[in-house]
């Protein structure tokens, strides 16, 4: 159920609507007016790079998404684990080798 006060304020807001549109009518917005508005906004809110840092910052965006942080850190221990094993087996073969030397002439050597 409407109020008196409610049908009053509404009435004086139509006349008031109509009073301003009469004292002074507003162009006609532009196509996509709106549209552009909110594009500009956008433009705005997106941070601003810097001159001639744009594409550092663009490379270190695209190296520090999750799936390249956890291809890169598998080849890394991949390449890692190759690595210690290739330097245990020459180290494993130098310590055989002056075993053997040690065991075929033990006092010539020294």
């Amino acid at each position: 159920m409407k109020n008196k006060d409610d049908e009053l304020a509404g009435s004086r807001g139509e006349r008031l609507q109509t009073l301003l549109h009469e004292a002074r009518p507003a162009p006609a917005l532009p196509p996509r007016f709106h549209e552009q508005v909110w594009e500009r906004i956008e433009r705005a809110e997106l941070p601003r790079e810097a001159p001639g840092g744009f594409w550092l910052d663009a490379l270190m965006r695209r190296l520090l998404r999750p799936q390249i942080l956890v291809a890169g850190a598998t080849a890394l221990a991949l390449v890692s684990g190759v690595a210690g094993a290739l330097g245990g087996s020459l180290a494993a073969k130098e310590v055989a080798k002056a075993r053997y030397i040690e065991s075929v002439a033990p006092n010539t050597l020294r």
